[in-house]
């Protein structure tokens, strides 16, 4: 496609000499021509063209407040300024009014070719740019790393982790959920998988180096569409994977997935608070239980006391308004913090899943717990805003316990 050119020139032979040299080549075409800056201005805002060759010198309005102009209400309008004089203080000028360029009369053919051809090139390359950042600024999915975690098993998180990447699945977000419960892991069961060789361990010992490649062939797959990265398949070899070896994972995990559910083991040991800190999100499941809820207080003392950020901590009831004789304000009281979710008691119904291995948010999403979820879900994207760099300037919690 031709660049598009407006002449702005208040003599008409100059006019007809650079139209002349212009449409020598058939990659430059002169739309219109203008005689002032007030007209330039004008047929720059109808015609829109690509570049304004203006002369500094014109009546009604002269080139470099026509330029000023044009560059703020032509913002894909590239103006190249013409003048016989070349002192500095009308290049100054010219470029503080938006010009891109300033050429001295009189101009070659080739000098003034040249001159179209690379402002008109800078200024696609600069929208492109613009395009991208706003694309990523606004459109773009960030990633979230969401940790469930709870001071006592037997809550419900493996249960929440399977069910919440069904529902986010099913939302159409990619989603992977981590098993990180290294000795006693269940995701891999919840989700009747096999081939479960492929895991964690098997990954971290026969890779030096991570990467998205290197983890997507030991990613399993559920039919609903979530990832899983599996827990060892015996309890010793949990104890092989190191640390770094974790974080790097969940960080990699998080570029290549817009959701990353982290299960995690009921011990607070140095994997535990690593994974604390790569989280954007920390779920705390309890359920209406006193020593649960006993428990579960005595750890949101030991984050507190930690530093862990308290905006990303968030409590997760599970099993709500079962008959234990332990109300919802008897959560709050003892948690001493409020619920951000709640899903209710219905364990005939979950129970019947977990025994199947197939998540209820999946084959009945229409259920009320599967509602739930699906709330949580929503919650959670909402909820968290991704770091931009995770843990920088942060002392890093699980040295504590080293």
């Amino acid at each position: 496609m031709a660049i598009k050119i407006l002449l702005a020139d208040d003599c008409a032979d100059t006019r007809s000499s650079m139209r002349k040299l212009i449409e020598l080549e058939s990659s430059f075409e002169v739309i219109g021509e203008a005689e002032n800056g007030a007209q330039a201005l004008e047929k720059a805002v109808k015609l829109q063209p690509d570049v304004v060759l203006m002369d500094v010198n014109m009546p009604v309005m002269n080139g470099i407040e026509a330029t000023e102009k044009i560059t703020l209400q032509c913002p894909k309008t590239a103006v190249v300024m013409c003048s016989v004089q070349g002192e500095r203080d009308y290049l100054r000028q010219a470029m503080a009014s938006g010009a891109k360029d300033y050429l001295t009369k009189p101009i070659d053919t080739d000098q003034l070719l040249d001159a179209v051809q690379k402002v008109c090139d800078l200024e696609k390359k600069r929208q492109q740019k613009a395009k991208h950042d706003y694309l990523e600024d606004n459109l773009t999915v960030k990633s979230q790393t969401v940790a469930l975690i709870s001071s006592k098993g037997g809550v419900g998180k493996s249960t929440i982790s399977v069910n919440l990447g069904a529902a986010a699945a099913r939302l159409g977000k990619s989603v992977c959920i981590v098993d990180l419960d290294l000795q006693f892991g269940d995701i891999a069961l919840l989700l009747s998988l096999s081939n479960v060789r492929r895991n964690i361990y098997t990954l971290t010992q026969e890779n030096n180096v991570i990467d998205s490649e290197v983890i997507k062939p030991y990613l399993l797959e559920h039919e609903s569409g979530v990832k899983i990265l599996a827990a060892p398949i015996r309890p010793e070899e949990g104890e092989y994977i190191g640390i770094d070896a974790a974080v790097e994972i969940l960080a990699t995990l998080s570029e290549m997935f817009e959701l990353v559910i982290v299960d995690t083991a009921p011990v607070t040991n140095d994997l535990f608070f690593a994974i604390l800190e790569q989280a954007d999100l920390v779920g705390v499941v309890s359920t209406p239980s006193l020593p649960i809820l006993k428990n579960n207080h005595n750890l949101l003392q030991l984050l507190d006391s930690l530093h862990v950020d308290k905006e990303k901590i968030k409590i997760l009831l599970n099993r709500s308004y079962s008959k234990t004789g332990v109300r919802q304000r008897d959560v709050i009281e003892v948690l001493k913090q409020d619920l951000f979710w709640e899903m209710a008691n219905d364990f005939s119904f979950v129970d019947s899943s977990v025994n199947e291995g197939v998540p209820f948010a999946y084959v009945d999403p229409e259920h009320r717990l599967s509602r739930q979820i699906e709330s949580l879900c929503t919650l959670l994207t909402g909820e968290s805003k991704r770091r931009t760099e995770k843990g920088k300037g942060k002392k890093r919690l699980f040295k504590l316990f080293g």
